[in-house]
């Protein structure tokens, strides 16, 4: 009897999975547009220059996302002395 109430949880919970990874996909592939597109907006900067990152910063953060940008991130290997 015990194995009958597994089975059902089991599918539940492979059905919520799946749903969750389609669903991150998605999301995955429309941040990837978004960027693609801004990218192509500032194409006129060159890359991990304040202006392009400037650039890249107006584009991408219009909505409720705060986005940041490995190419513009200080590199914490160099020192400032």
């Amino acid at each position: 009897m015990k194995k009958l109430i597994y089975i059902p949880l089991l599918l539940i919970s492979f059905s919520c999975f799946t749903l969750l990874e389609k669903s991150l996909n998605k999301m995955e592939n429309k941040m990837d547009e978004t960027i693609d597109k801004c990218k192509s907006f500032c194409s006129d900067y060159n890359v991990s220059e304040n202006e392009w990152c400037e650039c890249m910063y107006t584009c991408l953060n219009k909505g409720k996302i705060n986005w940041k940008l490995t190419e513009c991130e200080l590199d914490s290997t160099q020192n400032s002395n």
